[in-house]
């Protein structure tokens, strides 16, 4: 499958005819009905059903075209997208840590972080050994970790003798 079968394709239904297609993508008509006809045998569907004239889509044209659009919507965007991952706004955060602390501590902080940003993914890894949380860490599976130590603390006032 190629980049220019799926233009082409989302060109004819955007104008609604393959004439006027063909005309935008800078193909013959009969190049792009053959891009079409090599774009179904190798998805193995088709795209198109013929009523008299009228050319309508199937159901697994349109699940395409929708697919199609993304596509090309997210290729339009892709300058800005990137963007975003430098400065921050876009991407994916892993935070290890364990289950005590996440639902003491951490509930709130993460549905605040999760409004402020939506376009950054959110993965939360827990375990009950700190050890696996530094190992996260220093393999990379995690971004951020998060543990609790507890460190006894003797009152000088504590009376250990008999």
């Amino acid at each position: 499958m190629e980049l220019n079968q799926l233009i082409s394709f989302h060109q004819i239904i955007k104008t609604g005819s393959f004439t006027k297609a063909s005309e935008k993508v800078f193909r013959t008509q009969s190049a792009l009905s053959h891009q079409i006809k090599n774009l179904e045998e190798e998805l193995k569907v088709k795209l198109f059903e013929k009523h008299g004239k009228m050319l309508l889509l199937t159901w697994e044209g349109k699940c395409l075209f929708d697919l199609i659009t993304r596509l090309l919507d997210d290729m339009d965007n892709l300058k800005q997208i990137y963007e975003d991952v430098k400065r921050g706004r876009r991407g994916t955060l892993i935070v290890a840590t364990s289950s005590a602390v996440c639902t003491y501590y951490l509930t709130d902080i993460i549905k605040k972080f999760i409004n402020k940003a939506p376009n950054i993914k959110f993965k939360l890894i827990t375990s009950t050994n700190i050890a696996d949380i530094q190992s996260m860490i220093l393999d990379g599976t995690a971004h951020l970790g998060i543990g609790a130590r507890c460190y006894p603390i003797l009152s000088s006032k504590l009376n250990l003798s008999g």
